[in-house]
């Protein structure tokens, strides 16, 4: 019933989740020990949608996403990835590029991979052994 009417879409609905990813975060470059993804520079890209408005800002890296970011509130053994995941709007402008979303699809893949083979909740898994697996799929630094 409430699907994009035209191609082009630069956001859609996020989900709530157990941490919000804010531009203050990457701003200050906040490390996160569960960091799933880190990006060397990010931007804010704001387009109004009701004039031809538009709000640019390159910021400077390294930023870093957590883990906790694609885990919605309130459900068990469901993660999220690309663009639904929960960040502030201003920092949308970054993680909706196809690098990102990307990136965090393979952080969901892996850790549903290593949650079905241990037998275990998502919200449990060790981080370490994703961030490791991340990095042996050359995904993470």
């Amino acid at each position: 019933m409430s699907i994009a009417t035209q191609i082009g879409i630069r956001e859609t609905r996020r989900i709530k989740a157990d941490y919000y990813l804010t531009l203050d975060d990457i701003k200050k470059a906040r490390r996160f020990d569960d960091a799933i993804l880190q990006g060397k520079w990010a931007h804010t890209d704001i387009h109004s949608g009701k004039n031809m408005e538009w709000q640019f800002e390159l910021i400077e890296g390294p930023y870093q996403v957590p883990y906790r970011c694609l885990l919605p509130q309130g459900i068990e053994n469901l993660i999220v990835g690309g663009r639904c995941i929960w960040v502030e709007r201003e920092v949308m402008g970054t993680l909706r590029t196809q690098p990102n979303c990307m990136a965090t699809g393979q952080a969901a893949g892996v850790a549903a991979a290593l949650s079905a083979r241990r037998n275990t909740n998502l919200r449990e898994l060790d981080v370490k052994e994703i961030q490791t697996a991340l990095r042996e799929q050359n995904v993470l630094i």
